[in-house]
């Protein structure tokens, strides 16, 4: 999947892109949509999506352990405008679920860290953000079929 970024001026253009084309965003992804910085022209990135099992972890792992797995195999981690824009390229999104963002967590304004999770649920397509605390944490533990997107080199 290649994802275009760059093409809005400002995060909040982003913002109402989203909800003009009928996506919903959740609270938190708001809150962090409103502290990403835009490309300031034109690019296309390379995205690879691959599953928590399929970088070795059957039983699952943390976000500190997908990352340095995913880096390990060369791919690397997206910027966060990938989020919200493959939100809005990413239209046809299989029913139920949930595709998490391989970007370095935003701190939201209650100071918690969060990355963007593609959702499509309840008959909505969504843009959320759900935690993405350090190790330290029981909240970032992701079950094997849990899947990422990473940015290829």
């Amino acid at each position: 999947m290649t994802v275009k970024l760059g093409t809005y001026v400002s995060n909040e253009a982003l913002r109402q892109a989203l909800i003009g084309a009928g996506f919903r965003i959740g609270r938190w992804g708001d809150d962090i949509l409103k502290r990403v910085k835009v490309a300031s022209k034109p690019t296309a990135v390379k995205i690879k999506i691959v599953t928590v099992a399929e970088l070795g972890f059957p039983d699952g792992a943390t976000r500190i352990q997908i990352y340095q797995k995913a880096l390990s195999l060369g791919l690397q981690l997206c910027a966060a405008e990938v989020g919200p824009a493959m939100r809005l390229q990413y239209r046809d999104q299989p029913k139920g679920e949930w595709l998490l963002i391989g970007m370095e967590p935003i701190i939201d304004s209650n100071g918690y860290p969060g990355v963007f999770n593609l959702a499509s649920v309840f008959g909505k397509r969504w843009l959320c953000s759900p935690f993405a605390f350090s190790d330290d944490f029981w909240s970032d533990f992701w079950p094997a079929n849990c899947r990422w997107a990473f940015r290829c080199p």
